[in-house]
């Protein structure tokens, strides 16, 4: 999820962890370190660096996660977003939408650092992570949902997780943007994204009526968006 398109720092990120995870002494059988793991090990920065950046591709990874969802809600909950329906459903609102929630509604971060106001900035994120933005979809659907469980990337909810991921990644793969050009429509997410095994039911938890979601802040920011 962090280094989609670069093995060696996945590598580098999951031999730290792996290292790291039996120090901790967690429960289960002991991780035997083989020699990949050591030779990752030694081409690997500290782990003080990959922490911090971690942390940065955690943001943009985000953001790209916030283009689904926002698209996801435009597609299935039309009357939220009235008149900007108009046109049907697009990126480029999508991204408009990101930006927003952050210069208008000064959404932040959990360590305070402001989301990316400019819309060239976003594009960049969903450039960057669109092969991966259904599970950062899913992760960050609990500030859609209520009830959500922020702690959806831990081990005992990746089933669940990844069960969500699953409908995103359906749903992403569904023809729903307008393409002008050749007057036909496209997926959100090309062929070349990360798959979720079929082993994992596509389930959402969400309810089709839409004043379930009105104390949601992705939900009451799309209805001020709207207002604007």
């Amino acid at each position: 999820m962090f280094g989609p398109e670069e093995p060696i720092f996945r590598r580098a990120y999951f031999a730290t962890n792996l290292v790291r995870a039996n120090e901790w002494d967690l429960p289960g059988p002991p991780v035997l370190i083989d020699r990949q793991i050591i030779s990752d090990l030694l081409d690997a920065a500290s782990f003080p660096q990959i922490v911090n950046d971690v942390g940065d591709r955690t943001k943009d990874a985000t953001i790209a996660g916030y283009v689904v969802i926002g698209l996801f809600m435009m597609w299935r909950f039309p009357d939220l977003h009235g008149s900007r329906a108009m046109g049907g459903v697009s990126l480029n609102k999508a991204f408009h939408f990101c930006a927003y929630i952050a210069r208008e509604l000064g959404w932040r971060y959990g360590d305070g650092a402001s989301l990316p106001k400019g819309e060239t900035k976003i594009k960049e994120c969903w450039n960057r992570y669109k092969n991966v933005a259904h599970l950062w979809a899913a992760h960050s659907w609990s500030l859609a949902v209520p009830g959500g469980d922020k702690r959806s990337i831990y081990r005992d909810h990746l089933p669940e997780l990844l069960s969500a991921a699953r409908y995103f990644q359906m749903f992403g793969r569904e023809p729903i943007l307008d393409k002008k050009a050749s007057k036909t429509k496209e997926s959100i997410l090309g062929a070349d994204i990360w798959h979720v095994p079929d082993t994992f039911r596509a389930l959402l938890r969400y309810d089709d009526d839409p004043s379930v979601y009105e104390d949601a802040p992705l939900a009451k920011a799309l209805r001020a968006y709207v207002a604007k």
